[in-house]
């Protein structure tokens, strides 16, 4: 987060990070604990998909791509990746970046593009929701 949202001054009520707010915290204290002791029962089963009557639940797991730096470098030095088409491809990591330079000189480098933006909600403090108070709530709004 940029900024705390303590900082902030409250400008407007809006209920509706309230509702968010027991959803994502639903989540927390019930449906990610329990997708949990599923993803771990289907492993250890060995199942690949598990069905119950409203939902199917398939186990998947992501692969993940690297390319060696090392070799890609080699194909740009060899001639067979353009400088132009080599330096299109690669990102530079910004924590090893900072810890070969000074910070005036990374400063100079860096380039900050504004992101889109999301919305952040944390529970006020003092504020402890039990699952049963987080349904109650969630019950009291839809019906």
């Amino acid at each position: 987060m940029s900024a705390k949202i303590e900082e902030r001054k409250t400008t407007a009520r809006d209920v509706r990070v309230d509702r968010i707010c027991l959803v994502e915290e639903l989540g927390n204290l019930w449906t990610d604990p329990m997708k949990k002791q599923v993803r771990e029962d289907m492993a250890a089963e060995g199942l690949e998909l598990v069905s119950g009557d409203l939902a199917e639940g398939a186990l998947a797991t992501p692969n993940s791509s690297t390319v060696d730096v090392e070799k890609f470098f080699r194909m740009y030095n060899d001639g067979k990746i353009s400088r132009k088409d080599f330096l299109a491809s690669i990102k530079v990591s910004i924590s090893e970046a900072k810890k070969l330079m000074s910070a005036a000189d990374f400063a100079k480098i860096i380039t900050v593009e504004k992101g889109n933006p999301r919305l952040s909600i944390v529970r006020k403090k003092g504020i402890d929701l039990t699952l049963a108070e987080c349904i109650r709530q969630i019950v009291a709004v839809a019906a």
